[in-house]
């Protein structure tokens, strides 16, 4: 089964952990920490190890399919994966970066939970999963945030001793995943193990070189096997002499390894999720850097396409910036680039000026332009107050709504946006429900049309929408 379980459960634990496997945990869902739920809209019970978290305990309740989800009050994601994110313990300020980051459940929480001088780098190698993590950014509402596609030793020697946090999801066996059906009996495979320690081993190397000092780098993983978790713990602290302490935390002694300092796990008959490790260690001393013979060659080739100087003209630019002034205000502010207009935090931008020579960075787009058409993003749809203040809103009813998330056009009769002298607004308009942002709508004659972009859209079961969370 898994070398040496015997050190990590009792013998009498071994079958439970066993039939467990093969079983699906119960579901959870992360709250949005930026609104106030006077009631969730379904049974819950308090995940112990992360505030925020919550079991569903009603087994007929499909949570992604109600208004509740599609206007973001919450992320559905395992227990588990809320482990690490207590070790990172995000605080308003920090400068993070998430190095594994797609499908996005632990970037939009850190996300979310910045503010003005905090940013996040969300980077994921495998260019087919970046548009999943851009889509679960831009349903946080926020602008904190860069998203790029990098392998981690090219991402290290752009951003080395920048942030203050990394964390680190590998990519491993995926030995929690077998209930699933996403693994097999090969995640058990001694060979299998081995090739992701390895992997592990270099995409920890790059996280430690890119930690400003005192930083934090917590590892996670979703797999059992010591050589990918406790083991990499200590091939970090061997490899980097007196450059990293473990980090323990108040509040989660049940859940502490009983072979390594610093280190978590979760088991699936014990802790009602899937099962995870996670570990927390400081920086505390000096990590050489690579040779200059790697830097070259990561370099040449891995450099990143050089942006154009100025693409859309002088005077088109003007244009675009009327035309983006027409859908609201920007406290923020955003800039032009590359046929997109971003808006960005103060941290983000700085970062993003550091590295406009390169097009590999990409924070949240408030609009993109193909010839002289214009259009506003999803993400700028949902940007909260401190990035985007529209011109034009329309509040929809619960069947409105229901209706706009299924991707339907609507009348536009007592709906309709109006202006200070009752006349309707034409041109866009930002959907709101239950006071919450949930789309873009554009009128056309007597209708709305629908701008939801079709990733966005949902199967809405309307008995989900009967109570409902307050901002």
């Amino acid at each position: 089964m898994i070398e040496g379980i015997d050190k990590l459960l009792p013998a009498n634990e071994i079958a439970d952990f066993r039939a467990a496997l093969a079983q699906f945990s119960d579901r959870c869902v992360r709250l949005r920490v930026d609104r106030e739920f006077a009631e969730i809209p379904f049974p819950t019970q308090p995940v112990p190890w992360f505030d925020g978290g919550y079991w569903i305990t009603d087994p007929e309740v499909r949570p992604g399919g109600g208004l509740p989800f599609a206007a973001s009050d919450f992320y559905i994601q395992d227990a588990a994966s809320l482990l690490p994110l207590r070790l990172l313990d995000v605080q308003t300020d920090d400068r993070i970066c998430d190095l594994c980051a797609s499908p996005g459940g632990k970037a939009s929480a850190i996300a979310e939970r910045l503010g003005p001088d905090g940013y996040l780098v969300a980077n994921e190698t495998i260019r087919s999963r970046i548009d999943v993590l851009r889509h679960n950014l831009a349903r946080t509402g926020r602008a904190n945030y860069a998203t790029c596609s990098f392998d981690p030793d090219l991402l290290q020697l752009r951003c080395s001793d920048l942030f203050v946090k990394v964390l680190v999801d590998v990519p491993c066996s995926g030995q929690t995943l077998v209930g699933l059906g996403k693994q097999d009996a090969s995640a058990f495979r001694a060979q299998h193990i081995e090739h992701c320690a390895r992997r592990a081993r270099r995409i920890l190397a790059a996280a430690a070189r890119m930690l400003a000092p005192n930083g934090m780098l917590v590892l996670a993983t979703c797999t059992f096997s010591i050589e990918e978790n406790e083991a990499q713990v200590a091939w970090l602290q061997e490899t980097f002499p007196n450059a990293f302490q473990p980090v323990e935390l108040d509040g989660l002694a049940p859940w502490k390894s009983s072979i390594a300092r610093g280190c978590y796990r979760l088991w699936p008959h014990r802790d009602r999720c899937r099962g995870g490790f996670a570990a927390a260690l400081r920086k505390t001393g000096e990590i050489p850097p690579l040779p200059k013979e790697h830097d070259a060659g990561l370099w040449r080739n891995g450099r990143s396409r050089r942006a154009r100087n100025d693409p859309l003209g002088k005077e088109s630019q003007k244009e675009f910036a009327s035309w983006l002034n027409q859908l609201g205000t920007w406290p923020i502010g955003y800039r032009i680039a590359e046929k997109m207009a971003t808006v960005a935090e103060p941290g983000i931008r700085k970062l993003l000026e550091q590295k406009e020579a390169e097009d590999g960075f990409q924070p949240a787009l408030a609009a993109t332009v193909a010839g002289r058409h214009w259009e506003p993003t999803h993400a700028l749809a949902l940007a909260s107050p401190r990035w985007f203040v529209p011109n034009s809103e329309v509040h929809l009813s619960d069947p409105q709504a229901l209706a706009f998330m299924a991707g339907q056009s609507l009348p536009r009769g007592d709906s309709a946006a109006r202006g200070p002298g009752g006349e309707f607004v034409a041109g866009w308009v930002r959907a709101k429900w239950c006071g919450k942002p949930i789309g873009w709508l554009k009128a056309s004659g007597n209708r709305w049309n629908n701008h939801l972009p079709a990733w966005a859209r949902l199967a809405i079961n309307a008995s989900t929408t009967d109570r409902q969370p307050s901002e």
